[in-house]
């Protein structure tokens, strides 16, 4: 009898997990599996969009300057300046494509859009801020630049590794990072925006104002662990990225791969 009533617990425990692993995924079109995608593909589209004009704006500063008007040489001044400051507008949403990114997904996963946005640019920064003082960078003797690697080996070619990010010389996050940190400031904002329970003496801090604080706690140890894996994560990039590049098998990524390079 009571290895009878033991066999029926574990089947009503099997199918009560069953049907947690179910539930995200029933209700067809509204299932809450296919919501999440939808709503992470919106929210990956709203910065993708804005490539293809980038990449507009490279091309015809390109045109305006050094490969078309700035050869003539009466106007070849003008035209390169012009040119210039059309590509330099193209260039930017690659410069500063983690930074959209988190803005973007904190956006569009929030509850609040504003809100979201600004705490997935909190997230970034925080990231980018650590991802600056994780490694120590040294010159060789023969004027290599160079990072020592908290886990032991020296990585060379320091670029591939670290670029010049909103104003911090960090860990090339880029749009991986910007992803990721776009959940955590939506996810942080959805959690404590309504947040009350402060003392009278801070109670200026409660409600929205609270978000920023908890974006940088929460960030933080996500931030040294992303860190201190970035540049094998980062290996594994450049190798893809060089690989696509030289083999030409994906042909739709190649002018991402240049993008890259090029800045």
């Amino acid at each position: 009898m009571a290895k009878s009533e033991n066999l029926r617990q574990k089947e009503n425990y099997f199918m009560k997990l069953k049907n947690k692993i179910k539930a995200p995924f029933e209700g067809g079109k509204n299932s809450r599996f296919k919501i999440g995608i939808n709503k992470f593909a919106k929210a990956i589209l709203t910065m993708i969009a804005i490539l293809p004009v980038a990449g507009l704006f490279i091309v015809v500063g390109k045109i305006i300057g050094p490969l078309g008007f700035g050869q003539i040489t009466s106007i070849a001044k003008v035209a390169n300046h012009i040119g210039t400051i059309i590509e330099t507008i193209g260039w930017m949403p690659f410069r500063h494509i983690g930074l959209l990114f988190a803005i973007a997904i904190g956006g569009s996963w929030a509850k609040n859009k504003a809100g979201g946005c600004f705490a997935g640019a909190i997230a970034y920064l925080t990231l980018l801020s650590v991802g600056a003082t994780f490694f120590v960078t040294r010159t060789g003797t023969d004027g290599t630049e160079f990072m020592n690697y908290i886990l032991g080996g020296r990585w060379t070619n320091q670029k591939d590794y670290f670029s010049n990010q909103e104003g911090v010389y960090s860990l090339r996050f880029d749009a991986l990072g910007g992803i990721i940190t776009g959940f955590i400031g939506a996810g942080v904002y959805n959690k404590f925006f309504a947040f009350n329970r402060l003392p009278n003496a801070l109670s200026f801090f409660n409600g929205p104002r609270f978000v920023p604080l908890m974006v940088i706690v929460v960030c933080l140890p996500i931030a040294i662990t992303l860190s201190l894996f970035w540049p094998l994560i980062q290996t594994g990039i450049n190798v893809i990225g060089k690989n696509i590049a030289l083999n030409n098998k994906i042909p739709f990524i190649i002018p991402f791969e240049t993008f890259r390079q090029g800045y």
